[in-house]
């Protein structure tokens, strides 16, 4: 469940708070229309809200309301509808309001958690949306609020129906208090700042769950975003995760380091950056190193090869140097682990210039398989010398990779900084090709190369290039997508200069890199 949090819940979670999201339930007037909602609303939103209902029912009661439900309408048509009234029959819980709110219309809230005056807790809700801005629908959610702490670890749940509620409840002065245990909630959650130490307390002595873990960490990244937090509030609590061995609870942690790395220009800054990030997964990758290991977990497996691309992207030289090394040595003709390909082709692209294009073009030929031709194409997105670049852009509309397969790497090069000026010139220079390869049946892939190559923009100039060339060529079926490309390109922006100053001193600080 843990790597579902990470992948599945924390996209729903992210493409919800934009202004330009949709309900999961949204009425369609026309085919392109039908395209367009196939996408992490519909899919991952809707199984996080399943879900959130499940645990708020009880596992005995929700699948009783499915068997029932299944009989009743089975050779039948039903509506959505239908599912809850059964649901609620069984429960004799308010199901069809509880999920009208979350399917009927777009967003979630936050649930803000502050000390009550007497004793127990406040707890207020609102519509969190991605950028700060404020909801003017004044929209509420009834929400399955579940909670737990450090002295009752049974799972205690209440439905929050108002915009604010009391919720009793004696805690010792250490004792720390969780919402939304397991992140099964489609809700974030804001702590006052006594709690949420008390919180990271319990993540450095590991006593939540990974789960848990790394809900805090993302909801408090998401807070950065917003404007509730700064983003070296958010560096500061990574050195509490250092003792982790879970690639789920890593994964977040690059996604973040990655995000803060887009938002710095100077030089200085980013090896400031990077010897932080080194410091941080240094202590992990001494635990995995590179040989696989007999007792080695599904998660183990992926952990060492996220960690090993992340130092190799962030200039370990150990690291560097034995990725092109094992890199030659597979060229040559001999085998390495599997599973270590994608960072090994990754870290040799990254750090290499022609020899290494070659060596990956030939690589690509070579193959049958699909799973190493995508493997190959992501990392060739990461080549910094601008030469190779701009012959990678051609590679991918040259007809050697297939259409469904040329978005790695027009998309790809987005996470590039060295590079996606010149992706994104390339994209618009050749776009009635691009166009006319997707928007016949596949425009879902085409909303991947606008958002995925414009997602690192974060400056004015940039923001109306794209606002004027996503003006002048239009493509229906894309709109929705062009709005939410350019609402996080503002977003980027607003951030940039929120946090700059905050940035460079927090990265400036002996005490942050020891």
């Amino acid at each position: 469940w843990s790597q579902y949090v990470a992948t599945e819940y924390f996209t729903a979670l992210h493409d919800d708070a934009l202004k330009n999201s949709h309900p999961i339930e949204i009425p369609v007037k026309n085919p392109h229309e039908i395209r367009e909602i196939f996408d992490h609303i519909t899919y991952n939103k809707g199984s996080a809200v399943n879900r959130m209902l499940e645990h708020y029912l009880g596992e005995d009661k929700f699948r009783a309301g499915l068997r029932k439900y299944l009989k009743r309408f089975e050779y039948r048509n039903a509506k959505t509808v239908d599912l809850w009234k059964t649901l609620e029959e069984v429960s004799k819980q308010p199901v069809r309001k509880i999920m009208d709110s979350f399917t009927r219309q777009e967003g979630y809230p936050v649930i803000s958690v502050q000390p009550a005056k007497q004793s127990g807790f406040t707890l207020s809700q609102k519509r969190f949306i991605f950028d700060g801005s404020v909801d003017k629908k004044k929209m509420s959610w009834r929400v399955p609020v579940t909670y737990r702490s450090a002295s009752d670890s049974k799972v205690n749940s209440f439905l929050l129906s108002g915009k604010k509620s009391e919720l009793s409840l004696n805690l010792s002065p250490n004792d720390w208090f969780k919402l939304n245990p397991g992140q099964t909630g489609f809700y974030r959650v804001r702590y006052s700042q006594d709690l949420l130490e008390k919180l990271m307390k319990a993540v450095r002595e590991k006593k939540l769950s990974a789960a848990d873990s790394l809900g805090i960490l993302d909801d408090a990244f998401s807070f950065v975003r917003s404007g509730d937090l700064r983003a070296s509030d958010v560096l500061r609590m990574l050195p509490d995760y250092c003792s982790w061995k879970d690639y789920n609870v890593w994964l977040t942690i690059s996604g973040i380091l990655g995000s803060v790395e887009n938002q710095i220009d100077q030089t200085d800054l980013k090896n400031r950056l990077h010897d932080f990030s080194k410091q941080i997964l240094s202590p992990v990758w001494g635990e995995m190193g590179w040989m696989a290991k007999p007792q080695d977990s599904h998660s183990d497996i992926l952990l060492r090869s996220l960690v090993i691309g992340r130092l190799g992207h962030f200039g370990k030289p150990e690291v560097v140097d034995e990725a092109k090394s094992l890199f030659r040595y597979f060229v040559s003709g001999k085998t390495i682990d599997p599973n270590l390909r994608s960072a090994v082709y990754g870290i040799a692209a990254e750090h290499g210039e022609a020899d290494e294009w070659t060596n990956l073009k030939k690589l690509y030929e070579s193959t049958n398989l699909q799973e190493e031709k995508v493997r190959l194409l992501r990392a060739m997105t990461r080549f910094r010398d601008k030469e190779v670049s701009a012959q990678v852009l051609e590679f991918s509309l040259s007809g050697q990779v297939r259409a469904q397969d040329a978005y790695v790497i027009l998309a790809g090069f987005g996470s590039n900084a060295a590079a996606r000026i010149l992706a994104w010139k390339f994209i618009k220079s050749n776009w009635k090709k691009i166009a006319s390869m997707y928007k016949s049946g596949s425009l879902g892939l085409l909303g991947h190369i606008l958002e995925g190559s414009t997602a690192g923009f974060s400056d004015s100039k940039q923001l109306r290039d794209v606002e004027v060339f996503f003006k002048n060529h239009p493509v229906p079926g894309t709109e929705r997508t062009r709005l939410q490309t350019l609402e996080l390109i503002r977003s980027n922006i607003s951030w940039k200069q929120r946090d700059a100053e905050d940035l460079k001193k927090c990265l400036s600080e002996a005490s942050l890199i020891k």
